[in-house]
Formats: structure tokens, C-alpha cells, sequence
């Protein structure tokens, strides 16, 4: 399968290693996974006449509702779609962009969140079906380049301080933009360097919003303590933040932070704002330390420094939760598996429709070949018109390529659904009473247990 993946792919940013490592998940199952940046197309149309291209696309991934997701918003051929953090924290906030990501979401085969928090939010603020967003937290790899000087890096920062060993160095990693906030801790920050001068905070990250970075290389240049560090390759930031003494997190909003959880696999403390993203990794005294507010942080930061087995207690449990929770095979796993045709892609359209019926039961289940067609089952407690309307949306998306058969049990309506694989016509809806053949029975699965 060819299919084009959108994502928003500034340099050395989360995203883009995000976007990187999902598609070497999809690519290692065989298809053609082509990555292009959200920033090189103004509309829809460019994408849809992308896609049609010859070889075609013949289907399409996006990462971030708003920003990717309303690009494939013209497109034919079946999409989904991963959210990013600030479509869902912040973006449904803005009433033009929460109906334009409402209608990605509705349109798209599926959706992907980092965590429960973020689909709890998605449910609650979009028009969405529980049962098409899928939950997978990000998966982790963190590699340490073995040519890392740390006292070069120190001195190319701006710190002249002998000797660089004594220095307690916190790094802030993040990308200069407002969402992360990079502002937040400077002023406290430079107070308590100003108390100790050994303790000292490193930005590190690359230079995405113009004016912002302005405002934190002249707070940099007047302020004590704080520093502003070239960004870097993806190894030699791991190789700096193995070597400070705790990894910083301000951010106003989270999808899931990647730098959190590489500084957890690096041995590394965990100092992190107190928002829902983050307190969705971190558990406060036990994988690392939340703070509420800058004055907060100095104080969880100075019980970090005079508490060695609070140190080593919230670097031990975070390593474990990144091994346990963000590992590269589920992460692999999952989204190999969204791009399986059957029966992930039928189940989900009969599942989103059914659930909009309050008291109804659904089951799923592949009976395998008979007479050249695919036999599907589908049982509700009661006929309705909702099976019409899912044999329409089934059709739109392209699902009934070939033969299938709806049964439902001896006192339902038997609803048999066909389309000619030979002649191309339309398929044809036809009701009557029977039961359901007994080669089907063995068969039922719960939806609970679909794969």
C-alpha cells in the first residue's frame, strides 16, 4: 500500500522524530510510506491532486487535526489521523478550527491518541466515535552519541564556570515557541542562581517562532544563571541531557512529551509543569517531580538535590514505566495493524454507527470464504433503519468490494448485502425473516474482544 503521511517536520522538533519513527513502523510491514511536511501545501485541493497522482496514494496518515488533518479533507481515498497535542488542548478552544478538525475526525478511518486524557478530550469536545480512536503512547528510543564533550557544550552555551562538574546543570528542552513556554522559570530561576550560583538552566531546542526566540535570547543576555544552547543532533541531546542533572518541562500543553519520556530512558529526574499531558506520564515522587508553579519548582528542585533517595527513587520507577508502557514493538504493533483492510476498517464503520443507539448490542465476527464472498454477521436487538445507514457509509468508504452477508438471529430481520465483484453494480439491500446459519454461531465474538 502507498500512503502519504503529513506531519509538521521542523527540524530536530518531537514531531518530526515522531513522524520519523511511525513511519519506519508502517514502512516495516511492507508498504510505501512517503513523508512530507503539513508546512508545503496551502489547501486541500493540493493534497487531493497529490494524491491522484499516478502511481496514486492510495491512503493517507496525518499527525495534528487542525494543522495536517484538514488537508486530507478532499482526498478519496481512506485516512487517519494522530493527534498532536495542541489540536485537542488548544485548538477546539478556537470555534473555526473546532469544526473544521470535527469534520477530519468524522471523515477518518481512525484516530490515534497518546493517552486516555487526550481521548477523554477529543469525546468530549469533538463529534467523534469513541470506538475509531485507539489509545497507543508513544514509543521510545534514545540513542547517546559516543563523541559528546560535556564541557564543550557547557562553554559553547555561554558558562565559563570552572570547574563544569560541580555545576548542577537543569536543561530545558523544547522547541522556542509559545505552547512550551520556554519564559516561564527564567526569572525564578536566575533568583535561586543568584543564591547558588551552581545551579544553572540550559535551553536547548530549535528556533521555531522568530519573535519568541528574540524574547529569550534578550532575557539570556541580561539575566544570571540562564543560558541558551545551539540546538543539536538527536544523539548528542540525549548525550546533554545524561549528563545534567534533571530534564525541564513547561509547557502550557502536552500531547505526550518525548523529551520527558527520553530523559526517563536515559536515567535522567524529571522536573515537568503540572498539566494534563504531562501528569499523564509523570507521577509525582514516584517516575519524577510536578510543579504548579515556578516558585514550586525551585522547591521540588532543591528536594531533588538534597534527597538522594528521592533521586534515585523517581529515576528507577521511570526508567521501568518507559520500558513497561513505551515500548517500540506495541507502538509498531499498532499502527501495522490500523492499516490491515479486514476487519478493522468494516468493524469500526458498523461499531460507529451503532453506538449512536443507546441499548444495543453489536457483535462483529469473519466467518471466512463461502461461495466467493465474505460473510460478515452483525446482531442488534432489534431491526432498524441504523443498518441501512451503515451499509451506505460502508459503501462510501469503499468497504463492500466484494460479496458480503449480514445475519442477524431467527427473530430479527436477515439483511443480506451484495455487491457484483464481476459486473460492478450497485449492491442491493434485501430483508426477510430466517435464522442465522449455524456455521456463523460458532463464530460470534464480543466487540470488547475484536482485535
Amino acid at each position: 500500500m502507498k500512503i502519504l503521511f503529513l506531519a509538521c517536520l521542523s527540524p530536530k522538533t518531537g514531531n518530526h522524530t515522531t513522524a520519523e519513527r511511525i513511519r519506519s513502523h508502517i514502512e516495516s510491514a511492507g508498504h510505501t510510506c512517503e513523508l512530507r511536511d503539513a508546512a508545503d501545501f496551502q489547501s486541500p485541493a493540493e493534497v487531493a491532486n497529490l494524491i491522484s497522482r499516478n502511481p496514486p496514494f492510495e491512503a493517507a496518515l496525518a499527525i495534528h487535526l487542525f494543522r495536517a488533518g484538514r488537508l486530507l479533507l478532499d482526498i478519496q481515498v481512506p485516512f487517519g489521523v494522530i493527534f498532536g497535542g495542541t489540536d485537542i488542548n488548544e485548538d477546539v478552544k478556537v470555534e473555526k478550527k473546532r469544526v473544521v478538525m470535527e469534520q477530519v475526525l468524522l471523515k477518518a478511518r481512525f484516530a490515534v491518541a497518546f493517552t486516555d486524557k487526550l481521548k477523554e478530550e477529543a469525546e468530549l469536545f469533538l463529534l467523534s466515535q469513541s470506538s475509531k480512536i485507539y489509545v497507543q503512547p508513544q514509543g521510545i528510543r534514545s540513542e547517546v552519541t559516543e563523541n559528546f564533550c560535556w564541557t564543550d557544550f557547557l562553554r559553547s552555551s555561554g558558562l565559563s564556570s570552572e570547574p563544569v562538574d560541580e555545576l548542577r546543570v537543569f536543561l530545558l528542552v523544547c522547541g522556542l515557541r509559545r505552547v512550551k513556554d520556554p519564559l516561564y522559570l527564567l526569572h525564578v530561576f536566575s533568583e535561586w542562581h543568584c543564591e547558588n550560583p551552581l545551579n544553572v538552566l540550559v535551553i536547548i531546542g530549535p528556533k521555531i517562532d522568530p519573535v519568541l526566540t528574540a524574547e529569550v535570547e534578550a532575557f539570556v543576555q541580561r539575566t544570571a544563571g540562564v543560558f541558551l544552547a545551539q540546538e543539536r543532533s538527536q544523539q548528542e541531546l540525549h548525550a546533554a541531557m545524561k549528563r545534567c542533572s534533571a530534564v525541564v518541562n513547561s509547557s502550557v500543553s502536552e500531547g505526550m512529551s518525548a523529551a520527558i519520556l527520553e530523559a526517563m530512558d536515559l536515567g535522567v529526574p524529571v522536573l515537568a509543569r503540572d498539566i494534563p499531558g504531562n501528569a499523564a506520564v509523570v507521577q509525582h515522587e514516584f517516575t519524577g517531580l510536578l510543579y504548579s508553579s515556578p516558585q514550586e519548582f525551585v522547591h521540588q528542585s532543591q528536594r531533588l538535590l538534597s534527597d538522594p533517595a528521592l533521586r534515585e527513587r523517581v529515576v528507577r520507577n521511570g526508567k521501568l514505566y518507559v520500558e513497561e508502557c513505551h515500548g517500540l514493538k506495541q507502538e509498531r504493533e499498532t499502527y501495522q495493524q490500523l492499516w490491515m483492510p479486514w476487519p478493522f476498517s468494516l468493524g469500526e464503520c458498523w461499531r460507529s454507527n451503532v453506538e449512536k443507539v443507546v441499548n444495543w448490542t453489536l457483535f462483529l465476527l469473519l466467518v471466512g470464504e463461502w461461495m466467493d464472498s465474505l460473510c460478515i454477521g452483525l446482531f442488534l436487538m432489534e431491526p432498524t433503519q441504523l443498518i441501512g445507514e451503515s451499509v451506505t457509509e460502508a459503501r462510501q468508504l469503499g468497504l463492500l468490494d466484494k460479496e458480503a452477508v449480514l445475519s442477524v438471529p431467527m427473530s430479527m430481520t436477515v439483511v443480506v448485502v451484495w455487491e457484483s465483484c464481476w459486473t460492478g453494480l450497485p449492491g442491493t439491500l434485501i430483508t426477510s425473516s430466517a435464522s442465522v446459519p449455524s456455521h456463523t454461531q460458532s463464530c460470534l465474538c464480543p466487540v470488547g474482544s475484536w482485535p
